[in-house]
């Protein structure tokens, strides 16, 4: 019972807290962030990029309708695309914000 009082008393004090708008972070943070989005997304690409065509030619050889094998690993490759996609879109971002703190005219 302890326990979740301490959690509860954790979670009033993070809704509570100010939140600090992305020109209140530090640059170090803001870079960090930004390497970690592109190696995330770069990785997820790559994955996608090198298995992706392989498994469609294994779906094409495959037949009219595909089995519950092939359907699994299609559900994997789509949550692996939203991965990539929200990744890259993170990455598109903070690197827009180090634009505009660095060569902002």
């Amino acid at each position: 019972m302890a326990m979740l009082k301490n959690i509860a008393t954790l979670y009033q004090k993070m809704k509570s807290r100010k939140r600090k708008n992305w020109d209140e972070v530090s640059t170090t943070v803001i870079f960090t962030i930004t390497v970690i989005c592109w190696i995330e997304a770069g990785y997820y690409g790559y994955a996608m990029g090198s298995i992706g065509p392989e498994y469609i030619k294994l779906l094409n050889q495959a037949g009219s309708i595909p089995s519950v094998p092939f359907l699994v690993i299609s559900v994997i490759f789509g949550f692996i695309g939203i991965s990539l996609f929200i990744w890259g879109f993170m990455a598109k971002c903070m690197t827009s914000l180090l634009e505009k703190r660095f060569f902002s005219v």
